[in-house]
């Protein structure tokens, strides 16, 4: 009888601890820059994408942008440079996209990808980790001691790629508005 009613309480308990628990605090390192796609025209020579490069946080400098697929489709243009892009600011670049006639890789489908290699702007990120309190401690002085680090060295970084993939049905995920093979060049 003592080991049922040892269950009952722990039944009651246990979930109410859960209600009392401070939640757990995630934290992400601020991201210098901001990637986005938009489709801006299709017709029957290809498709027209709108690339958005935005700056975050600081100013970053030597952007080194390219812009690539996979064999089936040509991308063009297939790099850019910025000199620099203050905090805030953008800067857009309309991607024209074609098939090439190469095969389609059926397992991959196709693929077009954005890569941006850049200066970021350490002070600026510094500042922020700095005043953001929600960062525990020891992550906060570790990404302190990686920024100098990385500044010292004059190390360039990579924007997070995007991708925007283009199933094999030649039909484009997320939402976007589905292309039917023929629509294609």
């Amino acid at each position: 009888m003592k080991i049922v009613g040892f269950l009952i309480c722990w039944m009651f308990l246990l979930p109410a601890s859960f209600l009392f628990a401070s939640p757990p605090q995630n934290f992400f390192p601020p991201e210098s820059l901001f990637l986005d796609w938009k489709i801006v025209a299709k017709d029957r020579s290809g498709v027209v994408l709108l690339a958005t490069i935005k700056s975050m946080v600081g100013t970053n400098s030597d952007l080194k942008i390219s812009f690539e697929s996979t064999k089936d489709l040509a991308v063009q243009p297939a790099s850019a440079q910025v000199p620099s892009l203050a905090e805030g600011s953008q800067k857009q670049f309309e991607i024209k996209v074609a098939k090439t006639g190469a095969p389609l890789n059926k397992r991959t489908g196709s693929w077009v990808h954005l890569r941006v290699e850049y200066f970021p702007d350490y002070a600026a990120l510094q500042k922020r980790v700095i005043t953001n309190h929600l960062i525990p401690a020891g992550l906060r002085q570790k990404l302190l001691q990686e920024y100098e680090t990385n500044q010292k060295k004059r190390k360039k970084t990579v924007a997070h790629e995007k991708f925007l993939f283009i199933y094999p049905d030649m039909t484009i995920p997320d939402g976007w508005k589905k292309y039917k093979k023929d629509d294609w060049p």
